[in-house]
């Protein structure tokens, strides 16, 4: 018997995989506010420098009598509002390109209700450029650049101001603006009361793990033992009777099914070796005898006979052997055998020529066929429709018809006019070593059923005792 072993937690179950995810989401929230406030640290730096850039530029523009279109292109490219100023502070020009960027649409998308103020609203709450001390300083030093947050620090605003002088020697200041929206920072400033709250959830998202986690596998550990304990000698199949409805009860019922089809196989197993010892019995009976008696055997007659059953047996040995071994590579899938397009008709045609030129069989073989395209491995779907056939004549009484009809899938339909099957046979004929012949192995038409299924198809018996049978095969049609 298997026995499951001891229950205890290792570092790669998923109760521990479930325990570290829960853990992982209920730190999240201050991971991300810490993570954030150091990103942001990088922002004011680069946008000190983007502005800088653009206020170069801009003033270079102006300096040479530039037309608006050229400053237009620097405020686009910079993604900054950009205004000229005279030296009493009167705005002359004013390009805006802040917000055109698409990771401020996206902001504006996702923070559109956080409180935040546009740069336009920050910029209203200022007082004129002529009362501002950044633009006597622009007047006095030549540039000027600084970084502000609005009251309630939910935005960053830097600002670059160069003063230029045209070719007529007039003087212009260049204001040049770029914002960015602290959303975050709220969280930041409560990052204490935050690591409080998630301490707390941290413990609670623990025992919640904990429990999840053990719902999860319990329910997977006593399945696996109840299956474990089914491995036995004989392979046990009772059903594992679990009450659960959800996704483990699911799976509960597919191991009861698994272990139903795994006895099954087995009782088949066990029938097959038996029958197949049976089989293999007569003959290897007849050998042992006819080799005590043909050493002493002096009759030429009673030699002549004994070397018959002799080589009839040898010869029933050969082809039971064979059979296995093809229906064994036939139930495996034909593996590694290449296939082409076989038409089915021609096939066919082909076969009941031979038989209809073969002396042991007097009964008439009927063809109605159109073009039936399959890819197939021609020896194999051969030897498959040839079993068919031969099984119908054996009971035939006067004809075999033999109909095969093409299109998406190509039915191929092999009917006798004899006994027909009896009720308790129909569902044994396929069975290996079953058979009403007087000569045979029992093998054909297993062989026919597992070439069929292994080239896709299946094929079906209909009979009415005292009317004949009729086998039909449906194969997938060539691809085109």
């Amino acid at each position: 018997m298997a026995v499951a072993p001891v229950r205890r937690p290792r570092p790669r179950s998923l109760r521990f995989r479930v325990l570290w995810v829960v853990v992982v989401v209920a730190v999240a929230p201050l991971v991300y506010v810490w993570l954030t406030n150091v990103a942001d640290a990088t922002v004011e730096q680069r946008m000190r420098i983007a502005i800088g850039l653009a206020a170069h530029d801009a003033a270079s523009v102006v300096a040479r009598g530039g037309a608006s279109a050229r400053l237009d292109a620097v405020a686009r490219r910079y993604a900054v509002r950009l205004r000229l100023l005279d030296p009493s502070g009167a705005v002359l020009g004013d390009v805006d390109h802040e917000s055109s960027t698409w990771s401020k649409r996206l902001g504006d998308l996702v923070f559109e209700e956080d409180g935040a103020p546009t740069l336009r609203d920050y910029d209203a709450t200022l007082p004129p450029f002529a009362e501002r001390p950044d633009f006597a300083a622009a007047l006095r030093d030549g540039q000027v650049a600084s970084c502000d947050t609005n009251p309630g620090r939910t935005l960053l605003v830097c600002q670059a101001l160069r003063t230029a002088t045209l070719p007529g020697g007039a003087q212009r200041v260049v204001s040049v603006e770029q914002s960015s929206r602290r959303s975050i920072r709220a969280l930041y400033d409560a990052r204490y009361q935050l690591l409080k709250l998630t301490l707390f959830g941290l413990v609670l998202a623990t025992l919640l793990g904990w429990w999840l986690g053990r719902r999860i596998v319990h329910p997977i550990e006593d399945l696996r033992a109840a299956v474990l304990d089914r491995v036995d000698t004989p392979l046990a199949a009772t059903p594992l009777r679990t009450t659960r409805r959800d996704e483990i009860g699911d799976l509960s019922g597919a191991f009861d099914t698994l272990l139903a089809e795994v006895a099954a196989r087995s009782r088949a197993n066990e029938g097959f070796v038996a029958d197949l010892a049976h089989e293999m019995k007569n003959p290897i009976a007849a050998i042992r005898a006819v080799s005590e008696r043909l050493d002493g055997a002096s009759d030429p007659a009673r030699a002549e006979r004994l070397v018959r059953i002799l080589a009839d047996s040898t010869t029933r040995l050969d082809a039971l052997v064979t059979g296995l071994l093809e229906l064994a590579r036939a139930e495996g899938g034909l593996p590694g055998e290449a296939r082409e397009p076989v038409d089915g008709a021609a096939l066919l045609g082909g076969l009941l020529d031979t038989l209809r030129a073969d002396p042991r069989w007097t009964v008439t073989f009927a063809l109605d066929a159109e073009p039936a395209w399959v890819d197939a491995v021609p020896g194999r779907l051969e030897a498959a429709l040839r079993n068919l056939l031969l099984n119908a004549a054996s009971f035939a009484e006067r004809t075999v018809a033999v109909r095969v009809t093409g299109g998406p899938t190509v039915r191929i339909a092999v009917s006798d006019d004899g006994p027909g099957l009896a009720p308790e046979d129909r569902d044994h004929v396929f069975d290996r070593f079953f058979t009403r012949r007087a000569e045979g192995t029992g093998l054909g038409l297993p062989l026919a059923r597992a070439v069929v299924e292994a080239h896709g198809g299946q094929i079906d018996v209909a009979s009415t005792p005292g009317a004949g049978a009729t086998f039909t095969v449906t194969l997938p049609a060539a691809s085109t």
